[in-house]
């Protein structure tokens, strides 16, 4: 569940951003039973936010480069990403 939203700051760049709640309520943690012992497996987190910013810059008619970067923070499993790319319209 989350909420996002688009800003244009020029007529032909556009801003965005995005943050969501990430709910797991009903994974199973892995776990082995051997010989009488068992062994849980790790537990990265039950709930977390997800927050992405990016840009979009039209260069003509046909392409576009864009940019962004996304941060998910859920405990003991943060992960951060990058991207970067060009889009033909044709």
């Amino acid at each position: 569940m989350g909420v996002g939203a688009t800003y244009a700051a020029t007529a032909k760049t556009s801003v965005y951003g995005e943050v969501s709640f990430i709910g797991d309520m009903v994974r199973d943690n892995p776990a082995t039973h051997m010989g009488g012992v068992c062994r849980g497996g790790a537990n990265p987190g039950r709930a977390g936010m997800n927050l992405s910013v990016g840009a979009t810059h039209a260069l003509n008619d046909k392409w576009s480069v864009n940019a962004g970067y996304t941060m998910e923070l859920v405990p003991r499993a943060n992960s951060h990403s990058a991207n970067i790319g060009a889009t033909y319209r044709f």
